[in-house]
């Protein structure tokens, strides 16, 4: 009965202080915006006509248009970070669940949840006009569920894993990861949790579902714009890389005027890498992907270009993954005073070392696979493959929706370094 007590009034502290960071942020910082907000708040218009947006999937404006439905064009992006934070709030009540199921520590489950609640770098994102509020909060609610769904085999929550990973998909094209991992968490499952079987399979059948929707998507918006894609952003980020690996090849393309326009570009600014200033790099990727040239041709020369450069292509994969370790890890929406506080994004490498080492060793005195540990370490490896693979910059706001289960991996492993010390880690 004490113990229940302490966990109760542990978690009240942490939703307080969660309440008024959220409550400071508003005040003091207001509605923040970045490049990409404006993107944002105009796809409603395509997606109000029946037709996909070019840059945008459909979940983010739809809240978008529903806070200017209720509070007008002039007040809709203030309802739109106070409802980003009062989301936010349930996302940590859920963590707090999560953190003291997977460390079995109630220290842990306190501190690396007034974590969350507290350092800007999950906190900040709850005042922009960005999807990555809603990212981290959905992710969260998704882990939540599914572990309910292992644990205490909940219907309600095969329902909830189905809500919340179609709204990730549609929120943001990044999240295309979960189909696969959540395919291969849910067969586990069926493997390890016979009192879980139907569950499991259920949960499969949603994700056919979920793919089926996506793929029809994706047909509308070849309809549209002529590539079978969700958005052009991967073309855009495609072109920005494969620019810097000097792998796009004039060649590949039957487009004379593309042809001429990049072996121009070539000869001006140089091939491969560190041969192109940054800034120059993105304007010409905004003036070849949604300016001068139509999105098949540009689509078409990266696919034929990187099929004929697979070696280059490879070592750039290498080049960016040590690049991307180089970023901040704790930024919290560009240049603000508690960048003073960063570490870099290769932390979370070690962390995924560790931990991988962590599970085998668990694997090898147990003689079974834990399935929550694994299934963080693949949502937490497929986001970082997505982030350094598939974007050309901007690492650290790519992994956001998974820098709680970072947090959850780092509660885990000071938990087993501190029983290795003879502590008592479960107080």
């Amino acid at each position: 009965m004490k113990a229940n007590k302490i966990v109760r009034s542990r978690l009240l502290v942490v939703m307080i202080v969660a309440v008024v960071v959220s409550l400071l942020q508003i005040i003091i910082y207001g509605v923040q915006r970045s490049y990409d907000s404006e993107s944002y708040l105009v796809a409603w218009n395509r997606f109000g006509a029946g037709i996909p947006d070019i840059d945008r999937t459909p979940v983010y404006p739809a809240f978008l248009q529903i806070c200017r439905y209720v509070a007008g064009e002039s007040h809709m992006q203030l309802l739109a970070i106070i409802v980003q934070n009062i989301v936010s709030w349930v996302a940590i009540w859920c963590f707090y669940r999560i953190a003291a199921r997977v460390t079995r520590s109630k220290k842990a489950t306190f501190w690396s949840s007034l974590a969350v609640a507290v350092i800007p770098a999950f906190t900040m994102w709850h005042s922009y006009i960005l999807t990555e509020s809603l990212s981290v909060s959905f992710s969260i609610f998704l882990f939540y569920c599914l572990l309910n769904i292992y644990n205490r085999k909940s219907w309600w929550s095969v329902a909830g894993a189905f809500v919340w990973t179609f709204l990730l998909l549609f929120l943001r094209p990044a999240f295309l990861y979960l189909l696969p991992v959540l395919f291969v968490a849910f067969i586990i499952m069926i493997w390890q949790k016979k009192d879980a079987r139907k569950q499991a399979v259920v949960g499969i059948l949603e994700l056919f579902i979920i793919a089926g929707t996506l793929v029809s998507y994706m047909k509308a918006f070849e309809k549209q714009y002529g590539v079978f894609a969700i958005t052009r952003v991967s073309t855009y980020n495609n072109y920005f890389i494969m620019r810097q690996n000097g792998t796009l090849d004039p060649e590949k393309t039957d487009n004379m005027k593309l042809h001429a326009f990049l072996e121009n570009s070539y000869k001006k600014y140089g091939r491969g890498p560190n041969t192109v200033n940054f800034d120059v790099l993105g304007r010409e990727t905004s003036n070849v992907v949604i300016d001068d040239f139509d999105l098949p041709s540009v689509t078409k020369l990266e696919n034929e270009s990187r099929k004929a450069h697979i070696g280059d292509e490879f070592i750039g994969v290498l080049r960016h993954t040590y690049n991307a370790g180089k970023e901040l890890l704790l930024d919290a929406g560009g240049n603000n005073p508690f960048d003073i506080f960063n570490v870099s994004l290769g932390w979370v490498y070690l962390i995924l070392l560790f931990y991988i080492i962590a599970i085998y060793a668990d694997y090898r005195k147990k003689g079974t696979l834990n399935w929550a540990n694994f299934l963080m370490l693949m949502m937490g490896v497929s986001n970082i493959i997505v982030a350094v693979v598939g974007a050309m910059t901007e690492f650290s706001r790519l992994v956001v929706p998974s820098k709680f289960i970072y947090l959850l991996m780092l509660a885990q492993l000071c938990c087993i370094f501190a029983n290795k010390r003879g502590e008592n880690a479960i107080k």
